[in-house]
């Protein structure tokens, strides 16, 4: 067993929200609804070699995926000794009957981003789950506190563009210098376990996907499309080398200093 500090996991692709600043590509990307049959077989073949002290269920927006409930289940399944979290935007936390209840009997917390003073979060119910006993953070643009009545925990966090935008399509910000952009990436660290695979990052794990719904992107990411995750079939020499790995040649299209994200994310 190998440790990794976040493994994280799309429950679904898409997104309700459009933000500028979104690693995972869900302001391109839509559907992508994780069946948590497909999703457990995944857990399993993972949960036996590597133990993440973070692992959460993210997208897009999970509360999009109606068996959201069943996948946190899941999680406790395969990692109940892992800090097991939600990734949400927390504007359709009340479309989820029994998310509460089940967040709080696993002991899953519940992170949601506010990126804006105008997101349109619905604090009423994320009220009722800090009230509920479940461990709820708000992770805050500078200068976007929560209102008054929040009862959860309060971060800072800062958003930053990872790629500009040309005629609908990521454009890379491209960085060039690869140890550079590893030393200033934003998600380093973050390891995507998506279709039993294991990914270095977002970027190298949803950018295909984006190509798929979108057509051929600009040639500077394609060394990030060349990528090759880590299948689960792996010795445990080849999850050590994934895990010690540092800059490579995808960082070329990440950009030498992500630029703050200011716009306000926009409703889909």
């Amino acid at each position: 067993m190998q440790n990794c500090r976040f493994l994280e996991m799309h429950a679904v692709d898409g997104c309700n929200l459009a933000c500028d600043s979104c690693a995972h590509f869900a302001n391109y990307l839509s559907g992508g609804i994780l069946d948590p049959a497909d999703a457990e077989p995944q857990m399993a073949a993972w949960s036996s070699k590597l133990f993440p002290f973070f692992f959460n269920l993210f997208g897009g927006e999970p509360c999009l995926n109606p068996d959201l409930v069943t996948m946190v289940e899941l999680a406790l399944q395969y990692w109940p000794n892992s800090v097991r979290q939600v990734m949400s935007n927390g504007v359709l936390l009340n479309s989820m009957p029994g998310l509460k209840t089940s967040l709080a009997s696993t002991g899953t917390n519940l992170v949601v981003t506010r990126h804006a003073i105008d997101d349109p979060i619905d604090y009423a119910t994320l009220k009722t789950f800090a009230d509920y006993g479940v461990k709820t953070t708000l992770l805050c643009a500078d200068g976007n506190p929560p209102p008054d009545g929040f009862t959860g925990i309060v971060k800072t966090k800062r958003w930053t563009k990872r790629y500009d935008d040309v005629d609908g399509k990521p454009v890379p910000i491209s960085g060039g210098d690869l140890s550079q952009s590893w030393l200033h990436c934003p998600c380093r660290g973050f390891i995507q376990l998506r279709n039993g695979m294991l990914y270095k990052c977002p970027t190298v794990a949803y950018l295909p996907a984006v190509q798929a719904e979108l057509g051929e992107l600009d040639s500077g990411w394609n060394p990030v499309l060349s990528y090759n995750p880590l299948p689960s079939s792996c010795t445990d020499g080849e999850l050590s080398a994934f895990l010690a790995e540092g800059e490579i040649s995808a960082c070329s299209a990440c950009s030498l200093n992500p630029l703050p994200s200011t716009a306000s994310p926009t409703k889909r």
